[in-house]
């Protein structure tokens, strides 16, 4: 998803002349709705309807993710680093967070149904 994340980035920085942290924004507006029916689906494999609260949860850490990209990228940027690698290094370093908060709290796993080890 980061590679295709920073594609789309790059295509409407690029192709359509918007700026790179409108991009930003347009590619995680576009990308939020498939991204959670992917996660929910494939990734955290949750069982049942889908609800409401998940889909809350979800785009509400999506806007925080989407804030801390942003300035991140911003800041690199500042200090020189062209935006399509400031924005391919930010995504994926925040990739690890962002899978946490969506199997800690957004899709809120029960143990019971996605068994660990605590050894």
């Amino acid at each position: 998803m980061v590679l295709l994340n920073n594609a789309i980035v790059v295509a409407l920085t690029e192709v359509a002349h918007l700026h790179y942290l409108l991009s930003i924004v347009l590619c995680t507006v576009g990308m939020t709705l498939i991204a959670f029916l992917l996660n929910r689906q494939w990734t955290f494999r949750k069982p049942g309807g889908m609800t409401g609260g998940e889909l809350v949860r979800y785009a509400f850490g999506v806007l925080v993710n989407l804030a801390v990209v942003m300035l991140l990228t911003w800041m690199l940027v500042r200090l020189g680093l062209p935006y399509y690698w400031a924005n391919l290094i930010v995504a994926a370093a925040m990739a690890p967070t962002n899978f946490l908060v969506h199997r800690i709290w957004s899709f809120a796993m029960d143990p019971a149904i996605v068994p660990y080890s605590r050894s």
